[in-house]
């Protein structure tokens, strides 16, 4: 079922992860897990550096095998005189940014940034 539970600052993203434990992304904080239906313990901090914290963006987070993806992309401009061959020209001054995480990788204790473009090449 739903129901309503605290969390340690503003919430940009959750998920249930394959295991179904419950992941969540927290503003100036980073990536937490809920334990035992009641607390929420910091597993990496937030990787984006503060100063690029302060622009209004989406967040989105997935997990497959113990693998945790992190998609942060800034808000889009919606109005006309912004339009760049009929595309959308980013607001504010970055790209979007995805990072991994493997979990179960005892050497690797943090998220990875990968490339965004690469990240959706075809091989």
């Amino acid at each position: 079922g739903i129901r309503k539970i605290e969390t340690p600052s503003f919430c940009e993203a959750i998920t249930r992860t394959s295991d179904d434990k419950i992941y969540g992304i927290f503003e100036n904080i980073g990536l937490c897990e809920y334990e035992n239906n009641s607390s929420w313990k910091i597993i990496q901090p937030y990787p984006l550096p503060t100063n690029e914290l302060e622009f209004k963006h989406m967040t989105f987070l997935q997990e497959s095998n113990g693998v945790f993806c992190l998609a942060i992309s800034p808000e889009l401009i919606d109005d006309d005189e912004h339009l760049i061959k009929g595309k959308y020209k980013f607001k504010y001054p970055y790209l979007p940014r995805i990072w991994l995480y493997n979990i179960k990788d005892q050497n690797n204790n943090l998220f990875k940034e990968v490339s965004f473009f690469d990240a959706f090449r075809i091989k």
